[in-house]
């Protein structure tokens, strides 16, 4: 958008946003190593270039009315004045990192798209996106922020297998959360993470979680599933009920239970025996199809097994996505080794 400033004796027009390198934007400017746009429209917000955006503090959200109570903060990034227009935020391959709070309170936000090769979600990053309902994490993140999402609209997360910590705030007064997928991968879990989550959500702590903080579900009405070894039996609610888990399928009240990254399915709970539970999971991976899944479930933990680039030590470990290097047989040698356990010894190498 051209700009038009007056001088008294020249009556001088000049092009304000001249550095930008492309047309037809109401508006552009650069954060950080990267540039950022405003589609004619003001309702696309779009982030490109090579490199990490800017990092910003808030500032109360001038366009607050009293009655939205999430709203009541924004970015101090240089596009904050389009917060109450911008409905959609793309982020463009090559953007490495999001800084701090950069779309907070950007509360008419529903859609968002990441880049594959992002590695880093800010803190405060989408604090206060309370109509933003889903999102989906690139596989190369490694860093969720303290209170990234806080207040946000959330209904559905699946945490990529890259996050270890899921920080303090991450999910706090998330109302319509219903369901989060929280991988092995995930070793602890922060202050008030998921504080203020509503009796929608029935959350599966894994076993391989070792830390949580006090308070992490802090008045909580989320029912909050746990290993009887996890450290979140007295965290912060009443709602905790215990698990078991076989071949790295959960038992959650009697019945078993396929996380959301595992099952092609919208539902979540296995109505059928373990094994055929366990098929499920194999066949929405592709590792297999109908009977020959079997095969792999009949010979757990007696040979190893070479899949899509990695090697697994039994079918459990298949299920849970771990490998480890030892002596690798092909699916082939593994059948074959499956028809013959009784008589022969396997030794890894």
């Amino acid at each position: 958008m051209k700009r038009t400033v007056f001088i008294l004796s020249a009556l001088i027009s000049f092009n304000v946003y001249a550095e930008c390198d492309e047309a037809g934007y109401f508006d552009c400017g650069t954060t950080g190593d990267v540039k950022w746009y405003v589609s004619e429209d003001q309702k696309t917000l779009t982030i490109s270039g090579n490199g990490k955006t800017g990092s910003y503090a808030e500032e109360i959200n001038p366009y607050y009315d009293g009655v939205e109570v999430l709203a009541y903060a924004r970015t101090t990034a240089p596009y904050k004045e389009y917060t109450s227009t911008v409905t959609n935020i793309e982020v463009k391959e090559g953007v490495t990192d999001l800084g701090k709070a950069v779309f907070e309170g950007f509360d008419q936000v529903t859609n968002v798209s990441l880049p594959n090769g992002l590695n880093s979600i800010g803190w405060d990053c989408f604090n206060r996106t309370y109509r933003l309902e889903n999102i989906d994490f690139p596989d190369s993140l490694k860093s969720l922020g303290i209170s990234a999402f806080w207040g946000s609209g959330l209904k559905s997360v699946t945490i990529p297998s890259t996050i270890t910590t899921i920080e303090e705030g991450t999910f706090d007064v998330n109302k319509n959360l219903t369901d989060v997928y929280i991988p092995d991968s995930v070793t602890s879990i922060g202050n008030v993470a998921f504080a203020y989550t509503s009796d929608q959500l029935k959350l599966v702590i894994p076993d391989s979680v070792t830390s949580i903080a006090d308070n992490a579900f802090l008045s909580s009405a989320a029912t909050i599933y746990c290993a009887s070894s996890s450290p979140c039996a007295d965290k912060g609610s009443e709602n905790i009920v215990a698990y078991e888990k076989q071949g790295g399928v959960y038992i959650l009240d009697g019945q078993y239970y396929l996380s959301g990254a595992d099952m092609a399915s919208q539902t979540n709970v296995c109505p059928k025996e373990l094994n055929e539970c366990k098929r499920d999971v194999l066949e929405a991976k592709g590792v297999c199809q109908g009977s020959s899944c079997d095969t792999f479930i009949q010979s757990d933990g007696n040979y190893m097994l070479k899949f899509g680039g990695k090697t697994y030590q039994s079918i459990n470990d298949l299920l849970k996505g771990n490998y480890d290097r030892r002596r690798i047989y092909t699916i082939e040698e593994a059948n074959f080794v499956a028809g013959e356990k009784n008589r022969v010894s396997i030794r890894y190498r």
